[in-house]
């Protein structure tokens, strides 16, 4: 069984100058070896294909997303460290008493 959903023209992804598009994904079950050919309808045009996970964060909304997210957890970080340090601070007072 072969599930194939054609992806809009917005995936675009630049790596290291090149650019990539992505066209389809495809989802295979059962898993196994699989032959998958791509052809270029102009002689001329030399076209590359490539077979992996899509990129995760590959839009504006995606990436504000993820940059909302680590905002959040960086400052959910700092506020357990400051009241881990007045919990010790505490208990180092009241020990010493």
């Amino acid at each position: 069984m072969v599930l194939v959903s054609m992806l809009s023209d917005g995936l675009t992804l630049e790596v290291d100058g090149e650019r990539w598009r992505g066209l389809q994904m495809m989802y295979v079950k059962p898993v196994g070896t699989y032959t998958l050919t791509c052809t270029v309808s102009d002689e001329h045009v030399t076209s590359s294909f490539s077979i992996g996970d899509p990129p995760r964060f590959h839009d504006a909304r995606s990436r504000a997303l993820a940059g909302l997210a680590a905002s959040a957890l960086a400052s959910l970080s700092v506020l357990v460290g400051a009241v881990l340090t007045v919990v010790i601070a505490v208990r180092r007072h009241l020990h010493g008493r």
